[in-house]
């Protein structure tokens, strides 16, 4: 035993140094841990353009963060901005910031001018007269705001490309700050956005003293974004994963000081702290990170390593203490029960949802070393060890014979009892439901604050969108402006609040070039002594004219190249797969647009062009269910495959008996959850796989030892205090894992003592 113990000791040593050293430069860089929400969501099996369309959505929403600075004056809020800018830049947090258009106003006007061909619509100069009474009425109106000096823009078609830019939004270009602002009836808003290189704490505090400067200013500061998000959930995390620890360890330490009365229990934490340096390093090197949530997760596994070591420590109760000899008595039933375990987590591994598979091969790692350093180092500590008698005996004892009361009761009124049990399905039939949204759990001063900023700027992008592709640009364009056509109509029907599209920004070359030809007719009509009549000589707006017919016919990339038109690049995806794509996204959606908004794709379509409806929120609640149901399998393979090796190792009619323990709580825990109108998602499905390969151990044990339910009591004891703990975490996902283990184990415990009382009359 001795020479085992320094055989294993050394090779762990050796593999825990190769672990380390591959892990050390990204827990060194600080991307060991991901905090990133995104990062929780299934891997869909997209085809390339639709990976690549829900990139190009995903990215600004998940880096970007949008700021409102807002006061009464508008200057003011330009200032509080500049300084908050300041403030930001000095801070070194951010790599990227804007809130200028970063050009000369000489340049803006040269760089508008040149897309007035490529940006002008067709149906502003159908009607030579309607046109030059607009331009009469603009020009005369001493009101109205000129962004490019009026003797630069005769005609007003700089004009038209500026509308462009606030357009679709409230957002306005201010021309003396060069800032993009909001004017909302009381307040002016600047808005900012940033790429924030820090995460987490440091971000949250930053921004936590922004929001107290601005309002000592008579200012108020919204903050909205993905990097908000992820720290939120980061720092919900960190706090989550240490209280939980601390409470798990001094609530298992506290019931174990009780059970056995000696400092020695100190060394049970040693396979606690060696197995989760193992399963963080292992999960590391598998996926490159792990990420937060799942570590908020694993605290539960103290409770479910220390199983081991209580079942060994337990036979202190029934025997006298040997503790080499009691080990050898329970490694055997220990290496099932791990194998058992495994099996269920092994099964998890397969399913897209990428948390999950953190969390199965975190906990795997953390088992196997846990069992290892069980048994070759734990009886060294307790070697001689005098165990002493303690009350807690008597209590698990009045809690086993409670639990045998309530089953003799049960069997006493079989009939009556399994006709409830219909009853409360059928009264409370079970949800298997997922989303998205019951994922994650935001604070409501953040969800109100990204509330307050869609309603400000009119901007509030909706997880659907078009995905349409064309052979060339020319049709690309026609398509995307036939299908904005049918646009118009949902939005004058109130189905939706607004959409972007590229053909609201460029012009087809075909439409350019009928552009020019409506400019020559424009020139000439009758109606352009309207200008003559207040004074603006001919050759001044023709020579103008002539400049906007010799302008170059443009790309769509080659209107996209401003800064300016951030807005609109996000939508052109490029050739892929010989084919151009681009996107048409959508704001504020409501529920009864959504089949006439897929009606849309049948009225639109086109030979050799395709429009695809993407419903990114949807999909993703789809792969859920698949996952969902995709572990259910899993988890009858893996009921199977325990039922085989059980049968192996401790005979057919054995095996059976110990599989109606995991089957029966899991039917339980069902019918508990329905009751308290949780629904059942891929958490509360993993929780069931978990919950069933701990009711596998527990049935073994009351197998293997007729006499010691005592130990699964306690087992249970320290596996539902971890747990539990994490269905008061904040993060909706977490808290039904943890209840569906919680009960899961619950059940499992009594019905593991059942059969143990049933073993002890034959």
């Amino acid at each position: 035993m001795l020479w085992n113990k320094k055989i294993f000791l050394i090779a762990y040593l050796i593999i825990l140094a190769i672990l380390v050293s591959l892990c050390f430069p990204k827990i060194l860089s600080g991307q060991a841990i991901d905090t990133n929400l995104l990062s929780l969501l299934p891997q869909s099996h997209y085809s390339e353009k639709k990976t690549q369309a829900i990139h190009h959505i995903n990215q600004p929403l998940n880096e970007r963060i949008v700021a409102l600075v807002g006061s009464p004056n508008s200057e003011t809020s330009a200032q509080l901005a500049s300084k908050l800018v300041s403030t930001w830049q000095n801070s070194h947090l951010f790599q990227r910031i804007d809130w200028q258009i970063d050009v000369q106003q000489n340049q803006l006007i040269h760089d508008i001018a040149s897309l007035r061909l490529a940006g002008i619509s067709e149906q502003s100069i159908d009607n030579a007269h309607d046109f030059f009474t607009r331009r009469l009425q603009s020009i005369t109106n001493p009101f109205t705001p000129h962004i490019v000096p009026i003797d630069k823009d005769w005609l007003g078609f700089s004009q038209q490309i500026i509308q462009k830019l606030s357009h679709h939004s409230y957002i306005e270009l201010h021309p003396s700050t060069n800032t993009l602002q909001i004017h909302d009836g009381h307040y002016h808003w600047v808005l900012i956005t940033a790429i924030p290189i820090a995460r987490g704490k440091a971000l949250l505090d930053e921004f936590n003293a922004n929001e107290q400067w601005i309002k000592n200013n008579s200012g108020t500061l919204l903050l909205s974004g993905g990097p908000i998000y992820s720290a939120v959930g980061q720092t919900q995390g960190e706090q989550e994963s240490s209280w939980m620890s601390l409470i798990s360890v001094m609530a298992v330490i506290t019931l174990l000081w009780f059970s056995f009365k000696t400092i020695r229990l100190l060394s049970l934490f040693i396979p606690i702290v060696f197995s989760f340096i193992t399963g963080f390093l292992v999960c590391v090197l598998v996926f490159g990170q792990i990420h937060i949530l799942t570590l908020v997760i694993s605290t539960s596994l103290i409770g479910l390593v220390i199983d081991f070591p209580i079942h060994w420590l337990s036979h202190a109760w029934h025997e006298p203490w040997n503790a080499e000899r009691s080990m050898q008595k329970t490694w055997k039933p220990f290496f099932v029960a791990l194998l058992t375990t495994l099996l269920g987590y092994f099964m998890l591994c397969w399913t897209p949802i990428p948390i999950l598979q953190e969390s199965a091969v975190f906990s795997m790692a953390t088992l196997i070393t846990a069992f290892l350093f069980t048994y070759f180092v734990l009886p060294k500590y307790f070697r001689n060890w005098e165990p002493k008698r303690s009350n807690i005996q008597t209590i698990i004892s009045s809690i086993q014979k409670t639990i045998h009361r309530f089953w003799q009761f049960f069997d006493a009124h079989r009939l009556a009892s399994y006709l409830g049990i219909i009853a409360i399905c059928l009264i409370f039939p079970p949800s298997f439901k997922d989303d998205i949204s019951h994922w994650v759990h935001l604070p409501e001063y953040w969800l109100n604050q990204s509330k307050l900023i869609a309603q400000k700027s009119g901007i509030n992008p909706a997880s659907q969108f078009f995905l349409i592709t064309a052979p060339n640009e020319t049709e690309l364009l026609a398509l995307d402006k036939q299908l904005s056509q049918s646009l118009d109509t949902l939005k004058t029907q109130g189905l939706i609040q607004n959409y972007t599209s590229l053909s609201q920004w460029v012009n087809s070359s075909p439409t350019q070039t009928q552009l020019r030809e409506k400019i020559k007719q424009l020139v000439q009509s009758p109606d352009a002594r309207l200008l003559s009549s207040i004074g603006i000589p001919d050759e001044v707006w023709k020579k103008e004219a002539d400049d906007v017919l010799n302008l170059p016919t443009l790309s769509i990339n080659d209107t996209l190249k401003y800064e300016f038109a951030q807005r609109w690049k996000t939508l052109f995806l490029g050739q892929i797969d010989h084919q151009y794509a681009s996107l048409i996204t959508l704001d504020g959606v409501s529920p009864q647009a959504i089949s006439s908004l897929k009606k849309l794709i049948d009225l639109n379509k086109r030979s050799d062009t395709s429009i695809e409806w993407v419903d990114y929120k949807q999909d993703i609640n789809d792969v859920f269910h698949h996952a969902r149901t995709q572990a259910t399998i899993y988890k009858i393979l893996s009921l199977i495959l325990v039922l085989v090796v059980l049968c192996v190792c401790f005979g057919l009619r054995n095996g059976i008996k110990i599989i109606q323990v995991p089957i029966f709580a899991s039917l339980l825990t069902i019918i508990c959850l329905s009751v308290a109108s949780v629904p059942i998602g891929i958490f509360s499905v993993f929780g069931l796989l978990l919950a069933s390969a701990i009711g596998v151990d527990y049935a073994i044990y009351a197998l293997n030892s007729k006499s010691q339910s005592h130990g699964i009591l306690l087992a249970f004891l320290t596996t539902f205090l971890t747990f539990i703990l994490l269905a008061f975490s904040g993060t909706p996902a977490v808290a039904q894992f943890g209840l569906s283990v919680s009960i899961g184990v619950l059940w499992n415990m009594a019905l593991a003592i059942k059969l143990s009382y049933q073993l002890q009359r034959l």
